[in-house]
């Protein structure tokens, strides 16, 4: 029982936490955000969590999923059944990203209550009463379907996924809309060429639109069409979009800091000192030194190596990373304080390392490389995450393996080399 508790604590939050895309503190604002699209600043205090967490729906949809989790608890103790949550780097990309809107949202809450009722017929929030609801009919939970309750486990997670970010969205949805000039897609669309002749024409417009008014868009693609020159359009835009907004999000910010290297026969070393404070011996308990060094090794290749350097409080620098309590909302690092990470220690133990290192990178220079917007004429939000499939760790939190060697040769050239 405790191995499942476990197992599936981890794959509930995950869904619902693995995401530092948008971390939200007591004010609903995203702390981080890459160079070059619009934050949500830290003025904008304005911005109540009470104005959503109020909110019937919002609400309901917490019940929900409360309940949920202690009945497939509840259904998987007490039948023996393992679930699996659903995996696949199909979720969340630009060909399925999440989308999330008040309408999206009611419907899912109606359509999953009642499937909550068909397979457990009971509503229970608390994880007592429902083991006892559930204990009460064990001749119907035996015969209750494991790959029924499976999608119904898995389809409750992506409901919280998409209410956790539509909450973080929901007060600054006019911030958020200034960012659908960062949708990637109709960039990925061209450069795969796969698409027709009309959704080219509408793809490059949309690339333009990231740099001009749609009129002057308009305008100029008639010059060139007029002048039968209808492709350089689309490459010129192509090619300004990749360098000005797509690659962006793979790069070190020009105002990331530069740090001291060393060499060690044919590898470059960068120290980095951080402060071994309280906070860092309850997040690591008791291994503080064993699990740095695996945090380090995902910043870490053939030729470059991270270390770091525990510094005890009264010789803590400018430059000494500290670790804090986040104290509401979800981990994330300030980019104007890039040496201040705040984290949640709620996160599961075995994934406390991926989480700081993921934060780290945020300290390097490194943004977050997902595509999230709002479309005010369909009132959603978009959300999807990019090199997914290539386990980028700055891309995604659930699928993230690894650090790419691009990422630690953009170091070595800002902190490394001579010049």
């Amino acid at each position: 029982m405790k191995s499942f508790i476990s197992r599936y604590s981890l794959s509930f939050l995950a869904a619902i936490l693995l995401s530092c895309g948008g971390p939200e503190n007591p004010s609903g604002t995203l702390l981080f955000y890459h160079d070059g699209i619009p934050g949500l600043h830290l003025h904008q205090l304005n911005c109540s969590s009470v104005q959503y967490g109020e909110d019937p729906l919002m609400v309901e949809i917490d019940e929900l999923i409360e309940s949920s989790k202690h009945l497939i608890g509840a259904y998987t103790v007490l039948s023996g059944n393992q679930l699996v949550s659903r995996e696949g780097v199909e979720l969340n990309s630009p060909e399925v990203p999440l989308r999330a809107s008040s309408l999206l949202l009611k419907d899912d809450l109606k359509r999953l209550k009642e499937m909550r009722w068909r397979i457990f017929q009971s509503e229970e929030r608390d994880r007592e009463q429902a083991f006892v609801a559930m204990s009460g009919q064990m001749e119907r939970v035996l015969e209750v379907e494991a790959s029924e309750v499976e999608q119904f486990f898995n389809e409750v997670n992506v409901l919280a996924l998409r209410t956790q970010r539509w909450k973080n969205s929901v007060c600054q949805q006019d911030q958020y809309a200034k960012r659908a000039e960062y949708d990637v897609r109709p960039f990925l669309r061209l450069k795969n060429g796969t698409q027709l002749k009309s959704q080219k024409f509408k793809d490059a417009i949309k690339l333009c639109e990231s740099f001009h008014s749609t009129s002057r868009c308009l305008s100029e693609w008639h010059i060139y069409k007029r002048n039968r020159q209808e492709d350089l359009f689309v490459t010129a835009y192509q090619k300004r979009f990749n360098v000005d907004k797509f690659q962006t999000l793979f790069k070190l910010r020009p105002t990331a800091p530069k740090f001291s290297c060393q060499k060690n026969g044919e590898k470059r070393v960068l120290e980095i000192e951080i402060a071994h404070n309280d906070f860092l011996k309850n997040y690591f308990p008791a291994r503080e030194e064993a699990e740095l060094k695996n945090v380090a090794r995902y910043w870490s290749g053939e030729n470059f190596e991270l270390k770091f350097v525990l510094v005890e409080a009264d010789k803590i620098g400018e430059r000494t990373l500290v670790l804090k309590q986040a104290e509401r909302g979800l981990s994330h690092v300030n980019s104007e304080t890039p040496f201040l990470i705040y984290l949640q220690a709620f996160y599961p133990q075995e994934q406390r390392v991926k989480l700081l290192a993921h934060e780290l990178g945020h300290t390097l220079g490194f943004p977050d490389c997902y595509v999230e917007f709002y479309n005010r004429q369909s009132g959603e939000l978009t959300y999807y995450e990019l090199q997914r499939a290539e386990g980028n760790l700055m891309c995604s939190l659930e699928y993230g393996r690894l650090v790419p060697k691009d990422y630690l040769d953009q170091l070595i050239e800002r902190s490394c080399s001579k010049k």
